[in-house]
């Protein structure tokens, strides 16, 4: 997800940048949906439970979700965490 102006809704949780595929040079990439995931954590401090979703202003990473904001949910914190670190979330896309 870019940090800026997000292109499209987030679908998954990725381990690795998948490349680009074209007509003639296909490509995969395995993505997670639901579950416990290993996510970045932008600058925010995170208490468990908490909702987290996309876009922060960090590319790549969740924040701290509020309903009635342009930002979507993604999951759970199940673990408390500092800010900038990979948490364990409860993925729910």
């Amino acid at each position: 997800m870019p940090a800026t102006t997000p292109t499209g809704v987030p679908v998954g949780v990725a381990i690795f940048a998948g490349a680009a595929g074209s007509s003639t040079v296909q490509s995969a990439c395995w993505i997670q949906t639901k579950g416990l995931a290993s996510v970045l954590s932008d600058g925010s401090t995170f208490a468990v439970g908490s909702a987290v979703g996309t876009p922060s202003g960090t590319a790549g990473a969740v924040t701290v979700y509020a309903a009635a904001t342009t930002k979507t949910a993604v999951g759970d914190v199940l673990e408390a965490a500092a800010s900038a670190h990979a948490i364990a979330i409860n993925l729910r896309l």
